[in-house]
């Protein structure tokens, strides 16, 4: 994907257009609609991992914790980044897909609004954030989103999952976001064949990416997700060049 993932670019450019915004949300809300359809939960959708190709069309990726979900037998375990986990993920209680539209309405407010919409200083705080603090626009939210779009991301950071947009127990799923008045006047046709023109386009003249964060992911390869124990007296000499600047720093 040549475009970058949306942190990047809501790192260099910003809160985005509201338009931007709801456009991605839609194909988003597609793509969440059909692994839903499979049974998999992505359980970590984030800007991060919304990839846009050179066109402008968004992707989801990173499936590493992403499982099959089953409604007989709900999910318990706490998986995914804090900042963007449904509540009863975090009271462990049972879940399933519809901890991804809570998530996807953490990003609809963050890629809009420039800052996400719990916050908290230590992991306990942002906790007592997402499970009791009341949606806090600012003061200048006029000027950023409609009536519309707000009560859209209200719906998807619903705390009781059986209201949210987009499960809806024995509500219509996809339909109710596509009645949704926020998208109203979205081809959703043209949107599922990626015929719709994305109203952002990346920069094919520029790298949509950041180079540190690539140097970090290359020293990293070799074993990402354990941590090893370090050997005493090991001899730097011996280590590759990476890895004997992480051992020096």
């Amino acid at each position: 994907m040549l475009g970058g993932d949306l942190r990047f670019h809501l790192d260099r450019l910003g809160a985005m257009p509201e338009e931007t915004v709801k456009f991605w949300m839609a194909e988003l809300s597609l793509a969440l609609d059909y692994l839903h359809s499979k049974k998999i939960v992505h359980r970590d959708i984030k800007p991060d991992n919304i990839l846009l190709d050179e066109k402008g069309h968004v992707h989801i990726t990173d499936f590493n914790i992403a499982v099959h979900f089953s409604e007989r037998r709900m999910l318990t375990g706490i998986a995914g980044s804090l900042a963007y986990m449904a509540p009863e993920v975090l009271t462990k209680r049972g879940y399933s897909q519809q901890v991804d539209w809570w998530s996807l309405g953490v990003c609809a407010f963050e890629l809009i609004i420039g800052k996400r919409p719990f916050r908290g200083r230590t992991n306990t705080n942002l906790t007592e954030s997402i499970m009791m603090e009341q949606l806090h626009w600012p003061d200048d939210v006029a000027g950023k989103i409609s009536q519309d779009g707000q009560r859209a991301i209200r719906a998807w950071l619903e705390r009781d999952m059986h209201y949210r947009l987009g499960y809806k127990l024995g509500g219509g799923g996809i339909e109710d976001i596509k009645a949704h008045p926020w998208f109203r006047g979205i081809d959703w046709d043209a949107v599922y064949r990626k015929e719709a023109q994305p109203p952002f386009e990346p920069d094919p003249k520029k790298a949509n990416f950041d180079a540190t964060h690539e140097l970090e992911e290359l020293l990293l390869e070799e074993n990402p997700l354990k941590a090893r124990k370090r050997k005493q007296g090991q001899d730097l000499e011996t280590l590759s060049k990476e890895m004997r600047m992480m051992e020096e720093q």
